[in-house]
């Protein structure tokens, strides 16, 4: 945790394994982060901060505000089947009996880790709960007063096999903010699957590189942040959580690629719908303002994007905005 004021570092959070996702809950104070070791873990951030009680009484009130999850192992058993050697190949090895053979040392497959595709916090009418989902294709959700997961419909199928999509590919999620049934994984082909229950549609990312992440900017828009581009999609029509089906709004989708840099990756971006304004800063520290056109066409012209002029100390380096 780090201090807007001075840019010092004020906690650190440790955790049993690699953190892959995090997510930070305002109302509930509550950050959860999930990784590769099958737990997520939630932590009070009020706890974790400087504090006037003394080292001993800090180190007791940390414990306490940490809450270690197990999720629901839903991992897929690997085959232990071996192949077996063919009679010609038998025959063979008893003709060379007489030959000393090496044997070789094989190594024990290792079991495959559980590892988290996303996990967010998601704002519920009833309450608020935590959602995680996984490299398997499992989408649960924890109750926060019980700690109890509840499961529900995954987000991949055999369907999607057309696009090449595997569940092991999931790398980001992003629930609707006016249905939270409506959730959205990117993968590291650049596809988008969005899913509401069994329904499940693709948003294309043909020639673009991986989903680094994705935000709502409202019921109708999603940002979804390529390695060297941000692809807004908008839904025209029905806002989303009335169409009973989501091909419907497939249909009516309409998406504008915004490049930034070719030997550079995006990191942020900022929207301004009202004013027709994309800002995006990749990681040679360079800053591009686009005009967001209204226009059918697929890919930002030109002329709509201008490099503003920032007062970077390491311009075109390594110095991520």
């Amino acid at each position: 945790l780090w201090s807007d004021e001075n840019g010092e570092p004020v906690a650190t959070l440790q955790g049993s394994g690699s953190y892959w996702d995090v997510d930070y809950c305002s109302t509930s104070g509550m950050l959860a982060g999930g990784g590769n070791d099958g737990t997520v873990h939630l932590y009070h951030l009020a706890s974790r901060l400087p504090y006037d009680g003394g080292a001993t009484t800090c180190r007791r009130r940390r414990r306490r505000c940490r809450t270690i999850v197990a999720v629901p192992d839903d991992r897929r058993v690997p085959s232990n089947e071996q192949p077996t050697a063919s009679s010609s190949s038998a025959i063979e090895d008893k003709e060379d009996s007489s030959k000393p053979t090496k044997t070789k040392k094989t190594k024990k497959p290792s079991a495959p880790k559980q590892t988290f595709a996303g996990v967010e916090f998601v704002a519920n009418s009833n309450a608020p709960f935590l959602r995680v989902a996984t490299r398997d294709a499992s989408v649960m959700e924890l109750d926060f007063h019980s700690l109890q997961w509840r499961q529900q419909t995954p987000w991949w199928d055999e369907s999607l096999s057309s696009f090449a999509i595997q569940p092991s590919q999931g790398c980001c999620t992003a629930s609707h903010p006016d249905d939270p049934r409506i959730l959205a994984v990117g993968t590291m082909r650049g596809h988008v699957v969005l899913c509401r229950h069994g329904n499940r549609i693709v948003l294309d990312g043909s020639g673009h590189k991986t989903v680094q992440q994705m935000t709502w900017y409202n019921s109708s828009i999603l940002l979804v942040y390529h390695v060297q581009a941000v692809r807004i999609w908008e839904f025209r029509g029905e806002p989303i959580p009335q169409v009973p089906n989501l091909e419907h709004s497939q249909s009516l989708a309409r998406v504008t690629t915004y490049a930034a840099g070719e030997k550079a990756v995006v990191i942020s971006a900022a929207l301004n719908d009202a004013r027709s304004m994309l800002v995006v800063g990749n990681s040679r520290g360079i800053l591009f303002l686009f005009h967001v056109t209204k226009n059918n066409h697929d890919d930002a012209a030109a002329e709509d994007m201008t490099v503003l002029p920032f007062a970077s100390r390491r311009l075109h380096r390594k110095e991520h905005v």
